[in-house]
């Protein structure tokens, strides 16, 4: 239907989408309530109505697998995008975007959103009731079950920084071998007078294994101080695993494990 400023109660008006937008009501001077067969109502404008540019949330526009949703969370506040926003965004595009620069370790690598989250008001209204949120932490899918393949409620946890430098880099070769002998070298948050980060050294060793156990020796007690100093920011359950000797352990194992020079 078109026409002059005739917004009947109950006019449907075919939209650019494909969809029928039915009108429902008018609230004030140019805003009507208005529902696409499938959505719950919503208020849009007269001449989005006319033009035909009015949008279905629920549409998966987002890398082609995400929906934006219906609900009270928004993604920008003084053209800022907020929080949850960005985080949701980012999630989504390095699962299934394969353009991503971290793809090839995440969607490229089977890692997945669950499909609640491809809605980001469900996403928000998970992320936001979080203990920390807003307090600068970082949404974390391994620290809870390093075998996880799935941003989900039950696989993820807010942590800081300083617990997601522990596992990032490092392990491409745990002991690397230089002639007749393994280095022993991991970074324990110091840095040089340059402000780079510094290697702390533990020596050469003959035996791959010997070296290996120094390495975890090392590893596994600075991992379990740095949780320690951020006990206050982490889920009691990431905690409990990153003070478990075991549990770090295997987890950097697994890190390593893809890398022919650590088999």
């Amino acid at each position: 239907m078109s026409g002059k400023g005739i917004y009947i109660e109950g006019s449907n008006w075919l939209q650019s989408n494909g969809k029928v937008l039915t009108m429902i009501s008018k609230i004030k001077d140019s805003a009507f309530l208005v529902k696409f067969e499938d959505s719950p109502p919503f208020k849009t404008y007269s001449p989005n109505i006319k033009n035909g540019t009015v949008k279905d949330l629920s549409d998966k526009t987002i890398y082609g697998v995400a929906c934006f949703g219906y609900g009270s969370f928004i993604s920008k506040v003084h053209g800022k995008h907020t929080p949850e926003y960005e985080v949701w965004r980012g999630v989504v595009r390095r699962c299934y975007d394969a353009k991503a620069p971290n793809y090839s370790t995440y969607g490229g690598a089977g890692v997945t959103l669950c499909e609640e989250w491809h809605n980001f008001q469900n996403f928000s209204e998970w992320y936001t009731k979080l203990p920390k949120y807003g307090a600068g932490l970082h949404l974390d899918k391994d620290l809870l079950n390093f075998r996880a393949t799935e941003y989900c409620p039950a696989n993820c946890s807010l942590v800081p920084q300083s617990i997601n430098n522990l596992f990032t880099g490092g392990f491409k070769t745990i002991v690397p071998r230089r002639k007749d002998k393994y280095l022993v070298q991991l970074q324990m948050g110091e840095k040089c007078s340059n402000g780079n980060k510094r290697q702390s050294f533990f020596g050469y060793y003959k035996d791959k294994q010997e070296a290996l156990e120094v390495y975890f020796k090392h590893k596994i007690a600075h991992v379990i101080k740095v949780a320690n100093q951020e006990k206050d920011n982490l889920d009691e359950r990431v905690y409990r695993n990153l003070t478990d000797p075991v549990w770090v352990r295997d987890y950097i194992n697994l890190l390593a494990s893809g890398h022919e020079d650590n088999k």
